[in-house]
């Protein structure tokens, strides 16, 4: 390079550079002032809440110099993780939207990528719920504040469908709790498959496997095996639909393997393929 020209063209670009740097000073003036406003008080926290309209959302994704993410309503920054969330990111489809049911489904087309959860089971809420989780506590995102739109109305409060979304949520944990503790009174089963023999369950300590059936919240039955206590001499025969009522305690179904002998600490779970 010529020294003298690069002398000569220095004052010009010092001023260039000054405007570029101002330019970039305004932008991100102008982005803190409409992205990062606290405009509500929340009344169960007492702090300040911001409010996105879908359009503010949207223009903080690609190479935007604040990147914000949705889910079910709760907006998160995620400007420190812009090598997945901005341009050419492999997370960049959920920057600037609430792609809530895409968390599940992984459903990342235009249409998948929706916060419509319309139609979604206690489980698959859960497991969407699980991420927007996984953004609060996560050490390098932050929690920004509220959606207007599905979620949150215009003036930053719960709409119905976010209502409902949280009902099934607890109900959903309510469940899950109630399985951890049939699951610590009726511990899991052995199992072991292959395709030469099919599959097998057995338990230990004189316990028998049998299949462990509760009502998911929502319909449905959650179906797992598990091992119960067995005494021949008090045991009472099941009945014609395989039901076995040895155990009145347990709160569910208790039924027995297809085939297998009351008493017995194996059973087979599939047949041979």
């Amino acid at each position: 390079a010529d020294p003298g020209k690069m002398a000569a063209g220095s004052g010009s670009g010092y001023a260039s550079g000054q405007a570029t740097l101002l330019t970039a000073g305004l932008l991100l003036s102008v982005m803190a002032a409409i992205y990062l406003k606290p405009n509500r008080v929340d009344p169960d926290s007492g702090s300040q809440v911001e409010l996105f309209s879908e359009e503010q959302l949207k223009a903080c994704q690609g190479e935007a110099p604040v990147l914000l993410t949705a889910v079910l309503g709760e907006v998160f920054d995620v400007t420190q993780g812009k090598k997945y969330y901005g341009k050419g990111g492999g997370y960049e489809f959920f920057a600037g939207r609430d792609a809530s049911r895409a968390f599940q489904t992984g459903d990342f087309t235009e249409s998948g990528l929706t916060d419509d959860v319309s139609g979604m089971n206690h489980e698959q809420m859960a497991a969407i719920d699980h991420w927007r989780q996984f953004y609060h506590d996560h050490k390098k995102y932050q929690y920004r504040g509220r959606l207007v739109g599905r979620f949150y109305t215009e003036k930053g409060e719960p709409t119905d469908e976010l209502t409902r979304v949280e009902a099934m949520l607890e109900e959903q944990k309510a469940f899950a709790g109630k399985q951890k503790l049939l699951e610590q009174k009726y511990p899991g089963c052995n199992s072991n498959w292959s395709q030469a023999d099919g599959g097998f369950v057995w338990c230990a300590n004189g316990q028998v496997p049998r299949k462990a059936i509760t009502m998911k919240p929502g319909g449905g039955e959650a179906v797992r095996c598990a091992c119960f206590s067995f005494s021949s001499s008090s045991a009472v025969t099941g009945d014609q639909d395989g039901i076995d009522s040895n155990y009145p305690d347990f709160q569910g179904e208790v039924r027995y393997y297809d085939g297998c002998e009351i008493g017995a600490k194996v059973c087979r779970s599939a047949p041979a393929t």
